[in-house]
């Protein structure tokens, strides 16, 4: 491990992929017994990126040393840029503590709409997950995936936006909220995630407060959660479990940070920040772009795992990549290519946004109508379905396998291509060095049942809601049976008039601007 940090530094201080560092695994925190216990800390880190000394805002995670916990233990806390993997079971329940120790925002893009947004709340929001989005309604509740919540550091109340000497928070809101429908807590708040039956996939964690989020992610704060295993995409097919549990599987999240010529982080991203590369003759961009204009001196670092421009080593058995876009705005276009020109190589595509494309009666143009643009489909080896590139935007995952027939090793460089979009182009950047042992895929049979279906199926089931100081959650019926009324009023620092409440979602009061599902 050590040897691999080292090799990555020197390869970042070269500022090229010379001396790249083997890919590593964001480290994992694995549920135990049915849940997964953790803290997390939201605080800025000193960080070396590209070759540029700068500072990140990260997650410190931790478990939690039991069930009052409200700090990590010394030395217990790890708090890698490239995040780390929380690893779920489908019916485990995920409690979070959630600390703010950011330092301010007052560069935040809207920050002297909302001038709040100085103080740079956080909260958090389980990208993808089917869970509820539970309202914290007395004490002792914890919220669930509930993106109206501002959690602030009370050491950041006399921030102010840049530029300007004060303002208020929004018509209607608490007391030092950015928004209307928004709670405020400070310090630290409790989450929790339980989840029932749910469809195994690749799912990832991200803040989400309305006016911050691209602020906070591009600075670091995302992860990926994962709930089972890839070969529980085959469901009940015995033959389809045993070639996928036979495979490697790795992760590769894609982050991406720009820093200024003095390497302060540029918290609000700038598309033009590198000139496009439009011509084979430049030389490659290894793991980041030269900024330009006002940028000049910057460099735009693109990361895997939190590694600049590291290698991969592709067994002869092939591997399956599990692929995050957790960029907060650029958009990939991903490709395997020879170093020496030619067509991409083939990737075999699993799953797209944590659900697995194919099973029983799916057709090749059903699945690309599905696809839209993301992917050109092709039958390729043994009835795979495949593709050659790759189109992901911001929070797309992807399931590929990757591998070579060939006799002899196969050199190759994972890159995306410009992307333009009719508004911003997104730079050109070979993102990792890729060699492929030559060897034979073994044939992976298609599920029998297709992911999308287990999704419809769970959807289809009668909604589930968590009354506060109930521990589980109720069919939406026996849950207003259960409900005595009057129902627990906000409690300090939530918004009274605008968001959810117990009431309207058990039905039990009519709102003529929203609509029970």
């Amino acid at each position: 491990m050590r040897a691999s940090l080292l090799a990555g530094l020197l390869a970042g201080l070269l500022g090229g992929g010379a001396l790249a560092a083997p890919l590593e695994d964001p480290p994992v925190f694995a549920s135990e017994g049915g849940a997964l216990h953790l803290i997390f800390t939201a605080r800025p880190q000193a960080q070396l990126l590209g070759g540029r000394a700068t500072t990140t805002w990260v997650h410190d995670v931790c478990r939690r040393a039991d069930a009052t916990a409200t700090e990590c233990l010394p030395g217990t806390a790890l708090s890698p840029y490239g995040g780390v993997q929380l690893r779920l079971g489908p019916d485990d329940r995920l409690n979070i503590r959630l600390v703010n120790r950011l330092p301010p925002a007052p560069e935040a893009e809207a920050c002297r709409e909302h001038p709040a947004l100085a103080g740079n709340p956080t909260n958090l929001h389980t990208h993808g997950l089917i869970v509820e989005p539970h309202r914290a309604m007395a004490p002792g509740d914890p919220y669930g995936d509930y993106a109206f919540l501002e959690l602030r550091n009370p050491a950041n109340a006399g921030a102010r936006c840049a530029g300007r000497a004060g303002g208020h928070a929004g018509h209607g809101a608490p007391a030092g909220a950015s928004h209307p429908d928004a709670d405020v807590v400070d310090n630290a708040v409790e989450y929790r995630f339980d989840l029932q039956a749910h469809p195994p996939g690749f799912f990832w964690f991200h803040p989400h407060v309305h006016g911050l989020t691209a602020n906070q992610v591009s600075a670091g704060m995302a992860g990926v959660i994962t709930v089972g295993s890839p070969a529980d995409h085959c469901g009940t097919d015995a033959a389809c479990r045993a070639a996928i549990a036979a495979t490697p599987a790795r992760l590769l999240v894609l982050k991406d940070s720009q820093l200024a010529a003095d390497g302060r982080l540029q918290h609000q991203q700038d598309p033009g920040f590198c000139a496009p590369r439009r011509g084979k003759a430049e030389a490659p961009r290894q793991g980041h772009c030269a900024g330009i204009g006002p940028a000049q001196g910057g460099r735009w670092v693109h990361t895997v795992n939190g590694q600049h421009y590291p290698e991969i080593a592709v067994p002869p058995a092939g591997e399956i990549w599990q692929v995050l876009n957790a960029s907060a705005t650029r958009s990939y276009d991903l490709a395997l290519e020879a170093p020496g020109g030619g067509p991409p190589l083939p990737l075999e595509v699993l799953a797209l946004d944590g659900v697995g494309i194919g099973g029983e009666g799916a057709t090749l143009g059903r699945i690309q109508e599905e696809l839209g643009g993301r992917a050109q489909l092709f039958a390729c080896h043994d009835g795979a379905l495949c593709t050659r590139r790759l189109r992901l935007l911001p929070s797309a995952r992807v399931a590929v396998r990757v591998g070579h027939s060939g006799a002899a090793p196969q050199p190759a460089v994972l890159r995306t291509a410009m992307v333009p979009t009719g508004g911003d182009d997104w730079p050109a950047i070979d993102l990792a060095a890729v060699t492929l042992a030559p060897g034979r895929l073994p044939p992976l049979p298609r599920p029998r049942v297709g992911e999308a279906a287990a999704v419809a199926e769970l959807l289809g089931h009668v909604a589930r809601i968590r009354l506060p100081g109930r521990d589980q959650s109720l069919p939406v019926a026996a849950a207003q049976a259960a409900a005595a009324l009057p129902l627990p009023g906000p409690g300090p620092g939530q918004a009274r008039a605008h968001a959810i409440d117990p009431a309207l979602a058990l039905g039990l009061r009519q709102d003529p601007a929203c609509r029970n599902l």
